[in-house]
């Protein structure tokens, strides 16, 4: 059973805590979405760099191919 100091303790300490505790839990969301993001938008444009670089390959593959039948 509780004590009357720590009842009022709880009572006086538990919204502060609470406050505390959701600020910390949602900033720490919203930098973890944050990182998520940076990291698709990078591997997005890396993989996008990839399929440039191999569409020009396959480019100058194709015209060397032609240039050889003609």
């Amino acid at each position: 059973m509780l004590t009357i100091l720590q009842s009022q303790f709880y009572r006086t300490f538990t919204r502060p805590i609470a406050k505390t505790l959701l600020i910390a839990v949602f900033t720490y969301q919203l930098a973890y979405w944050t990182w998520v993001k940076l990291e698709t938008d990078e591997i997005r444009a890396e993989r996008e760099a990839t399929i440039e670089k191999l569409e020009t390959t396959i480019k100058d593959y194709d015209a060397a191919t032609k240039a050889n039948k003609a």
